[in-house]
């Protein structure tokens, strides 16, 4: 998949893609795995808990922002079995940030954002080539995540969001379906808007 090509946010132009197609882009670092042999089953427990949530919700496009040294392997961990969707797998080593003087003095050096800067340019370039209705599920638990998602809500884009406890009440406000990464990891119905599982 070539992002220079033009017709690349445009490949997929069905009924059925637009109503229940999904496109995850998910930031590793901050929604893991607990370990490298799960990373074979993954997506299959990510399409269960999707289809409990509408049964026809399918797969059509994964992207994926990790830092493989935490794996001390390539990116091809994510790329075995048979996958009837689109995975792009972006390194994104983990770097030393900018300290800047403040910063510094209050031992507190800013977080490296790259693999947050990177996910939220591609939703915006996806988005901004198709219209909506299309379903993007977001695996974040990283709270400035809020707007973007807001903005894409307020589009017309149908939202789905699996994060952390801490991150919900926020970034999944606007969010259709939510589920806690933890329980889709294994699967598992989305929850409710109380915050208790619709199956």
């Amino acid at each position: 998949m070539d992002p220079d090509d033009p017709n690349y946010a445009k490949r997929y132009t069905s009924q059925e893609d637009m109503h229940f197609g999904i496109r995850v882009f998910w930031e590793f670092d901050t929604a893991p795995i607990a370990y490298r042999n799960e990373a074979s089953s993954i997506f299959d427990k990510i399409t269960a808990s999707l289809k409990q949530a509408n049964p026809r919700y399918f797969i059509r496009m994964v992207t994926i922002y990790v830092d493989f040294s935490a794996f001390q392997e390539d990116t091809s961990i994510f790329q075995k079995g048979n996958h009837n969707f689109d995975l792009i797998v972006a390194h994104m080593p983990k770097r030393d940030p900018y300290c800047r003087d403040q910063a510094c003095k209050d031992g507190k050096p800013p977080k490296d954002l790259l693999a947050s800067h990177c996910l939220k340019q591609d939703l915006n370039f996806h988005t901004i080539h198709d219209d909506p209705p299309f379903n993007v599920l977001v695996i974040t638990s990283d709270p400035a995540f809020e707007a973007t998602i807001t903005e894409l809500y307020q589009s017309g884009f149908v939202m789905l969001l699996a994060c952390d406890t801490r991150t919900l009440s926020t970034v999944g406000r606007h969010c259709y379906y939510k589920w806690y990464w933890n329980q889709m990891r294994m699967g598992a119905a989305p929850l409710l808007p109380d915050g208790t599982f619709l199956a």
